[in-house]
């Protein structure tokens, strides 16, 4: 077919020559790289057999687009209950949303409460520390040992009240987050690579299945169509990570193909070894290493109850650090259902927060405390020395 050119701009892709009067299609001929990039994305998004997840990531009236601009309607719920009034003829239950509430409200007093443990664990932390600083500051003032004086009034105290502050302003923000939270429904909750896992889970989209794995980026997930076999004219996949969702749809910048880097190798070895001494249960109540996830796969499938009912039936498989995995499977056991998959994105961000902390060896402010003394000491007899 001959390209005949009209002297139309093409508004989507600036860069991109005027459409055919035949076919309608933009040349592409002179297209910068970022407008092919976002024309593939495009189209690919837009293929019948990326439906409903190339809907979801790509469509300006997608859930995750629209609770952005408009966040005080729930979009997810209504979506989902259309979703899966075509593939099952029927909408999700109330007491199955009940249910899942129940499970994240639970959660979410576990993380809030957990938060505020640990920050009165630093406040008083905090408060020996300023006792101990007191100490040093009247033998200071006995021995008539200015530096140490100034050093303890004027540097050490008012880093020690501007810890406190943070820590104070942190649990108040937690406070003021879990209060707004519950407001919410509970997948407004979800992440949202987890929100659309979970519309396979319910059989809302049953032609899809999920891969979860963790990376420097935070969990990523991938979608792809179930049948292994098709052509790839005929299946879809899509992988991203929450951090790359989150500026999709929360930061409103345009979808990138997903280039997170897995979680380095020795990453967890390292975690698993012993010669750190910081414990995964100071993240988190429950949480160790040896048994955090770091991949998570699930499937649904229509089965037939012994009353003659259809129901779903998803089985989640997960895989642990130390090598072994553990496989259930859930039949209208929502709330169950809901924990078992969120336990392993948040598994994967306590490990990346764990393995962040055993990286930074980050001090206390009483250790950082006495490392400004220290230092400020040596530079004093230092410049002693030059003079």
């Amino acid at each position: 077919m001959e390209h005949t050119a009209t002297n139309n701009v093409t508004p989507d892709y600036p860069s991109a020559g005027p459409p055919c009067e035949t076919c309608k299609k933009p040349d592409m001929s002179n297209m910068t790289w970022d407008d092919g990039i976002k024309h593939f994305i495009t189209t690919y998004f837009a293929a019948p057999r990326m439906w409903p997840v190339g809907y979801i990531l790509g469509s300006p009236y997608s859930p995750l687009h629209l609770e952005r601009d408009i966040p005080t309607k729930n979009w997810r719920d209504p979506f989902e209950d259309l979703l899966a009034l075509q593939s099952r003829g029927e909408m999700i239950e109330d007491a199955d949303r009940k249910a899942e509430e129940q499970v994240e409200a639970m959660e979410r007093f576990k993380t809030s409460s957990h938060f505020i443990s640990s920050v009165n664990a630093g406040l008083e932390h905090i408060k020996q520390g300023e006792a101990m600083m007191q100490e040093e500051h009247a033998t200071a003032v006995k021995d008539n040992d200015t530096r140490t004086m100034d050093a303890i009034s004027n540097d050490i105290l008012p880093a020690m009240k501007q810890d406190r502050e943070r820590y104070i302003a942190f649990a108040r923000s937690v406070k003021a987050s879990y209060d707004r939270d519950l407001a919410m429904p509970a997948s407004r909750w979800r992440p949202r690579g987890q929100w659309i896992a979970t519309l396979m889970n319910t059989g809302a989209v049953p032609n899809w299945t999920w891969r979860l794995t963790n990376s420097n980026d935070g969990p990523v997930t991938t979608f792809s169509t179930r049948d292994d076999t098709a052509s790839p004219e005929s299946s879809g996949v899509v992988s991203i990570s929450e951090r790359e969702l989150t500026q999709t749809f929360a930061d409103n910048q345009p979808f990138e193909i997903s280039c997170a880097k897995p979680v380095p190798p020795g990453a967890m070895k390292a975690l698993l070894g012993k010669d750190h001494n910081i414990r995964g249960d100071q993240l988190y109540d429950g949480y160790t290493p040896q048994k955090s996830i770091v991949a998570q796969s699930a499937s649904s499938d229509a089965v037939a109850l012994p009353d003659g009912s259809r129901a779903w039936k998803t089985t989640v498989r997960s895989e642990l650090a130390d090598d072994t995995s553990v496989t259930r499977a859930f039949v209208r056991e929502p709330g169950k259902l809901y924990g078992e998959v969120m336990w392993g994105w948040k598994s994967m961000n306590l490990t990346n927060t764990l393995f962040a902390a055993m990286m930074d060896r980050s001090r206390s402010p009483v250790e950082e405390a006495f490392e400004r003394l220290r230092a400020r000491e040596e530079a004093v007899s230092v410049s002693e020395l030059d003079e």
